[in-house]
């Protein structure tokens, strides 16, 4: 029975606490305005009104806002004009407490919200295995991404190599996770190369997987080198785009003075081409689902290196089909939260800036 009884006390005190916060909730959206009608509403329906502080005095005593003395549970009725406006202004300062619970449960969920540990640094480029290339050959790296132990949605590859030594033949894509690609950039005057793609929502969660080929030509012998830049990035799709590239490799390569044959740069070209006819579009003009890429550094005021305010027009858009990842009951009540609060702080910041 006492396990009973603890059960329906704890009921009661979870439904009070209910009730109290959405009444806190409605204080503060229309306490103003009923602490403004109060006297109004004491003129024309004097019977009808209560005095609010006659229900914290005790019985016997006399009530110090309306001054009546509190019989039994009879609750009075406020006798002047000069009770009203003392209930109108206890009204406000409810109101004005209400407003104040409000803005520091939004600060409070927000920061709880926020609050989560970052995903761990743990990916990095794949090194493919020494070799030596015959001038003039052709020659893939593999642009491949291991030890991914998030789920991934946006990639960003900067890529910086001699020029004297090594020209871009082709980038390829067709075997890439990546589902969109906005940026495929190739400069071999300053021996740079950036690759920008992305996998919408859920992101890419396996292990590894290959992000993009590049076929490089050999253009004169000795030791040369291919660098994935500092600004390269992996971003976790956790929506705060947390980079979790753990290291930026450097690939050498030696070039000997030993002209490569025809046949083995025409097997290579072949495979090439083959490729290039299926690889993957850039971002579909027709969809409708934005794609947002956030730099490494998570500056609100950077996308990428651009300003917040550049968002990649329909002509760098997902699917619209595109499924959004699910979430629990928490987040959604935490979700739901934060909206009805900024619904309230709005209604008063509007006010506030309209009078001004």
């Amino acid at each position: 029975m006492k396990f009973i009884d603890d059960a329906f006390k704890l009921i009661r005190l979870l439904i009070l606490a209910l009730v109290s916060w959405v009444i806190i909730h409605a204080m503060a959206v229309f306490g103003p305005i009923i602490a403004f009608a109060y006297p109004i509403w004491m003129l024309i329906f004097p019977e009808q009104e209560m005095c609010l502080m006659c229900r914290t005095t005790k019985i016997g005593n006399k009530c110090f806002v309306c001054g009546r003395v509190r019989e039994k549970e009879v609750i009075s009725n406020p006798a002047t004009l000069r009770s009203a406006f003392g209930n109108a202004l206890l009204i406000l300062v409810m109101s004005a407490f209400s407003i104040g619970f409000v803005f520091l449960e939004i600060k409070i969920v927000t920061i709880f919200k926020n609050a989560q540990v970052p995903a761990e640094k743990t990916a990095f480029f794949v090194l493919p295995a020494k070799q030596d290339i015959s001038l003039g050959a052709i020659f893939p790296l593999d642009v491949k991404i291991t030890q991914i132990k998030v789920p991934v949605n946006v990639v960003k590859t900067d890529i910086s190599f001699d020029p004297k030594t090594l020209e871009v033949v082709k980038v390829v894509t067709d075997n890439s996770f990546a589902t969109i690609f906005i940026q495929n950039d190739v400069d071999n005057e300053a021996g740079y190369i950036q690759l920008i793609g992305g996998v919408p929502n859920p992101g890419y969660v396996d292990a590894a997987g290959d992000f993009a080929t590049i076929y490089f030509k050999a253009k004169a012998p000795g030791i040369t080198k291919v660098k994935y830049m500092p600004t390269s990035a992996v971003l976790a799709n956790d929506g705060k785009g947390t980079n979790v590239l753990k290291d930026f490799a450097t690939i050498a390569y030696f070039i000997s003075e030993t002209p490569v044959s025809e046949s083995s740069n025409a097997a290579v070209m072949g495979v090439m081409q083959k490729r290039g006819e299926t690889e993957s579009q850039l971002a579909s003009p027709n969809s409708t689902t934005r794609m947002e890429f956030y730099d490494v550094t998570h500056d609100s005021n950077n996308i990428l290196g651009a300003e917040t305010t550049k968002q990649f027009t329909k002509d760098f858009m997902f699917n619209a089909e595109t499924p959004q990842p699910k979430k629990d009951i928490i987040d959604r009540l935490i979700d739901k939260l934060v909206q009805i609060d900024t619904m309230i702080l709005n209604v008063w910041e509007k006010l506030i800036l309209r009078k001004q």
